[in-house]
């Protein structure tokens, strides 16, 4: 809540002093909408601690005792845990309190309750920690402190007297009621005021604090006597006014310092530098002023080397820096810089050595202490006046830089060898003052942006402090003054060409607001005591200082490099950015640089690639640009979603980022690579690079999911198959085979790199991934199958020889998954489900593609002679028939593989392709005997075909009926009866239709005869129940 109030009040200031004071206004309202807060907060924690105390008294009040009397003869309870047995009552206290008191006050209803009520007593009896007071209320409480303690009549009594002294003369003055010379009057207070001291001075022993109030006042009405009398009455000189007024000064310190009094010491010193001021003429000599400013700060630093008095400090500092800065403002000329450089530079020296001081007179306790206003405060504003006094040069102010750099390196090492112990904070915080002025040096040297990184590098600083001191305003104002230097480089605006290049103003500015603000937001984020809004400022500064960082090396690589070099060289430095971001995560523990790395800057990255688009001009096949950046977007895409899958830094975020990058990775490579070749490769051979690029590239996803143990990069690389199958669909639109040059090597490498993905799946196979073990063995044997029919068929002139070959590579394959169902090699010795699949799928095709070609080809073995069942047909018939039948024996082995035990769809199904077959072969015969042609309607009207059927179909329904009498079969006699009944079908409907021709007497009487042998030989089977019975 308290960075929103500082947001509102940063957007509130940076409005109302637009133009350019927008900065420091932005700045301003931050602060104040802080303070806000705090205040706020601090009135509603006073109202939370009024009801608590109101609670706190109902409830006392609420439990406070009844009558002794009525409490004496009650057994009180004892405390019992909920969780063990009451103990048992005593029968004999128990009786002897009914008598007493048979009416006694209700316990509560249960252990629980005695419990949690004394737990709730417990805790409203547990004092409250004190809450820490904030700035406004400490100051109010030292205010209230000062007047409420010690001898508050004397303090007053000095005030109202003060008053009144002054009161009197004015109202004399006025009225001319004395007429006594203003001279006299003058000497008459001045006399006054150095009796005051004199009997402070006296009473400083008796009554320390009497005395020390009666010095101050004497010392305050002296101050003004001298001004009145100077200013109001001219009765003094300048030189005379102003040798008093530091006289007055030289008593007060000389006092201060006698009686150890911190407040006479700051009076003396506020007079001493108010003295230049209230005497002053107008003069402008400088010389003289900022002498007497020498003198008086080597005071403020002798006091200093005894008394830790750090008001003394800041009053000195502000007066010595404040003054002085107005005094250039108004009169400074260039002409003045001998006579005026070599003051800023003792009082930059003097009030660092008085920080210096600061640290070493603590007590022990604080030894080490850093004063942030003066350690820091010294060198910005020393840096800002030197600025102005080497405007008119060009290198004065890096060489100004570089100096003070190396004096805080030297007192930095000096203190490190000789108090490394005590004063290690002090060390770092010079340590960084020496880094950052030396890194302030170089844009200096070609650039006057000083401002902008000033404010960074002192924000960075601030920061620091404030997390070591745990110092919530310093923590605050550091990060504002992060976003206010960036938005102070930015209204300068990029300067293009400026300088060598990155050795440039623009380049280094933009990278220390960078590193200011990342090392800003790692020291919010690592503070230990820090507050919520910690988390959300640290997140903006990373996120500012990285925008910072990598806008800086666009920008300088978009004004500096070659339209050739430019992607080349932005690659090369977000390759790195993304390297040195990577370690520091790890290194650093730092979780939110972890995510931005892994999972935001392949996006963002992504993004501007596409954004800058595809270069035509890049002369290096693979090697450009183009791909590299394609390579590398993937690459960081694909380590980022499996780091936010599986890295335990990442269990909070959502599975969906994971696989937006997993998208993203695959869509950059693949997206990629397909530009590439189609950029470069020849319309002939894009498809033969787009099968090698993608076997290789799931491959190498396959062996990084075996290798990282990620199940997504297993699953993508099961895309390898369906991407083969449609490469085969696009080969044979563009191509007429496979193996075509380059096609070689590339269905080669595809072939190879299944099997790989294959065996990196191995130890993880799923369902899925033993049916893509069958897929893969039937897409390569029907490639290898069409590659042989394609062969030679360009080179034999009878198409039926070829289809015969490829049709052989099928029933080949089918045989060799079938042989390797008891084999040990891999993969068939755990994976033999899926390749039994294979082999029945083959086996299927095969049988159809058979069946397919029977209808609509003859079977010509020219030049070779027709022998039936030796013919290329036949052969094939044969062979699909054998596979067929050892196929039903392999699943007689594994029944789990397709179907139930006792099934009998193999069987029927092994029948009727067989019929199927077998009659095309007897209809082949007569096709190749008797000369008819092969057209569906002769071959219905020719009587020599028809008949030969009927006969071959009453001869298989007879030995069908036969058999099955013999082996009880009802089904297989019931096949047979069927048969039968269709070739007397056949015979009245097609057969009879042939009349007068010796093949339908033939048929009919041979058909009859089998019936009648049918008849008498194999009568019907009985049932199974029959049987049994009879």
């Amino acid at each position: 809540m308290g960075f929103l109030f500082a947001l509102i009040g940063a957007i509130g200031g940076a409005y109302l002093a637009s133009g350019s004071r927008g900065a420091f206004g932005f700045f301003a309202g931050a602060v104040f909408g802080f303070v806000l807060h705090r205040v706020i907060r601090m009135r509603e924690e006073v109202l939370k601690l009024r009801d608590r105390v109101d609670i706190l008294e109902q409830r006392n009040a609420a439990l406070a005792p009844p009558d002794k009397t009525a409490q004496k003869p009650i057994v009180a309870p004892q405390r019992v845990s909920i969780y063990e047995p009451a103990p048992p009552a005593q029968p004999d206290v128990v009786a002897d309190a009914d008598k007493v008191a048979p009416a006694q006050t209700p316990l509560p209803a249960s252990r629980a309750e005695i419990v949690a009520d004394d737990d709730e007593e417990a805790r409203a009896r547990t004092p409250l920690p004190p809450a820490r007071p904030s700035m406004g209320a400490h100051t109010l409480a030292v205010a209230k402190r000062w007047l409420t303690t010690g001898n508050v009549p004397v303090k007053m009594g000095v005030i109202l007297s003060f008053f009144g002294v002054a009161f009197l003369l004015k109202y004399a003055i006025e009225n001319e009621i004395f007429t006594i010379p203003i001279g006299v009057r003058y000497l008459v207070v001045a006399a006054f005021a150095a009796a005051l001291l004199a009997l402070g001075w006296r009473k400083r022993d008796e009554n320390r604090v009497f005395a020390l109030s009666i010095q101050g006042g004497g010392f305050g009405v002296l101050f003004l006597t001298v001004y009145a009398a100077y200013r109001l009455h001219a009765l003094l000189s300048p030189g005379i006014a102003f040798a008093l007024l530091v006289l007055v000064t030289i008593a007060a310190g000389v006092l201060a310092i006698r009686q150890e009094s911190r407040a006479l010491a700051i009076l003396g010193t506020t007079g001493g530098f108010l003295a230049p001021v209230l005497a002053s003429t107008g003069s402008g000599n400088h010389v003289a002023l900022f002498s007497y400013y020498l003198v008086l700060n080597c005071a403020i630093l002798g006091v200093a080397w005894y008394r830790p008095w750090r008001e003394l400090n800041i009053i000195g500092f502000f007066f010595t820096f404040g003054i002085g800065t107005i005094w250039g403002y108004q009169y400074y000329v260039p002409e003045l810089f001998s006579t005026t450089e070599p003051f800023l530079v003792l009082y930059f020296l003097f009030y660092t050595i008085i920080a210096v001081l600061y640290a070493f007179r603590q007590r022990p306790e604080l030894r080490g202490y850093v004063d942030g206003t003066l350690l820091f405060g010294t060198p910005t504003i020393a840096f800002a006046l030197q600025s102005q006094l080497l405007d008119h040069t060009e290198y004065g102010l890096a060489i100004s830089a570089a100096t003070v750099a190396a004096f805080y390196a030297a007192l930095a090492l000096w203190l490190r060898q000789k108090h490394e112990r005590d004063f290690g904070l002090l060390t770092q915080a010079l340590i960084a003052l020496g880094v950052a002025f030396a890194t302030i040096a170089i844009p200096l040297a070609l650039d006057d942006r000083w401002t902008a990184i000033a404010w960074a590098l002192e924000g960075a600083a601030l920061v620091w402090i404030g997390v070591r001191q745990n110092t919530t305003l310093a923590r605050i104002t550091g990060s504002a003054l992060s976003f206010a230097a960036g938005s102070e480089f930015i209204s300068y605006g990029w300067k293009y060409k400026l300088g060598m290049p990155v050795l440039n103003g623009n380049y280094i500015g933009a990278v220390l607001i960078a590193a200011a603000a990342i090392y800003s937001a790692y020291r919010l984020f690592s503070d230990k005591q820090g507050r919520d809004w910690q988390k959300l400022a640290s997140l903006g500064l990373l996120v500012w200082g990285l925008g910072w960082w990598f806008g800086a090396g666009g920008a300088e690589i978009s004004d500096r490099a070659s339209q050739s070099s430019e992607l080349l060289l932005a690659l090369l430095y977000f390759a790195g950015s993304y390297a040195a971001m990577h370690y520091a995560a790890n290194r650093l523990d730092w979780l939110a640089l972890w995510a931005i790395t892994v999972a935001l800057l392949p996006l963002t990255g992504g993004t501007a690639l596409v954004g800058y688009g595809w270069s035509d001009d890049l002369a290096w096949p693979v090697l450009n640009a183009n791909v590299l950046g394609g390579a590398l977007i993937a690459w960081m895409s694909l380590y980022g979603s499996r780091k936010l899958a599986t890295d335990k830094r990442a269990q909070d975020a959502p599975l969906v980022a994971a696989i937006v990058l997993l998208g993203w990775g695959l869509a950059f490579w693949f997206g990629t690579g397909t530009l590439e070749i189609f950029d470069r490769a020849p319309p002939s051979q894009r498809a033969h690079f787009m099968l090698l690029f993608v076997s290789l590239s799931l491959a190498a996803i396959a062996y990084a999911g075996k290798r990282f143990g990620w199940i997504a990069y297993r699953r993508v690389s099961l895309a390898l198959l369906p991407a083969l199958a449609i490469f085969a669909v696009v080969y044979l639109g563009e191509h007429k085979h496979f193996f075509l040059g380059l096609g070689t090597l590339a269905w080669l490498v595809a072939l190879a790199s299944h099997v790989w993905v294959l065996y990196c799946l191995d130890k993880q196979a799923r369902y899925i991934e033993r049916l893509w073990h069958g897929a893969g063995a039937v897409l390569f044997a029907l490639l290898i199958a069409f590659e042989t029919w394609w062969q030679l068929d360009r080179v034999l002139d009878n198409p039926v020889w070829p289809g015969t070959a490829g049709l052989l590579v099928l029933a080949l394959a089918v045989a060799v998954l079938l042989l390797e169902r008891k084999s040990s090699r891999w993969p068939f010795n755990s994976l033999f489900e899926g390749y039994f699949f294979a082999a029945i799928s083959l086996l299927a095709l095969y049988m159809l593609l058979l069946i397919s070609v029977c209808l609509q080809n003859p079977g010509d073995p020219a030049p070779l002679a027709y022998i039936p069942l030796l013919n290329p047909f036949d052969v094939l018939s044969i062979v699909g028939m054998t596979l067929m039948w050892f196929a039903m024996q392999v699943e007689n082995e594994n029944p789990h593989f397709v179907l139930d035990k006792d099934s009998r769809a193999p069987q029927i199904t092994f029948l009727a392709v067989a019929f199927l077959l077998s009659t095309l072969s007897v209809v082949r015969m007569v096709h190749h005997t008797t000369g008819v042609a092969w057209d569906s309607a002769a071959l219905m009207n020719s009587v020599g075909v028809q008949s030969t059927l009927s006969i071959y179909w009453a001869i298989l329904g007879l030995s069908g009926m036969v058999t099955g009498t013999r082996r009880a079969s009802r089904m297989t006699w019931m096949i047979g009866a069927v048969l039968m009944i269709v070739v007397v079908l056949k015979l009245f409907v097609i057969d009879l239709g042939n009349t007068g021709t010796v093949a339908r007497i033939v048929s009919f009487l041979g058909v009859g005869v089998m019936l009648l042998v049918v008849g008498y030989f194999s009568p019907v089977p009985p049932r199974s129940g029959k049987a049994s019975a009879e």
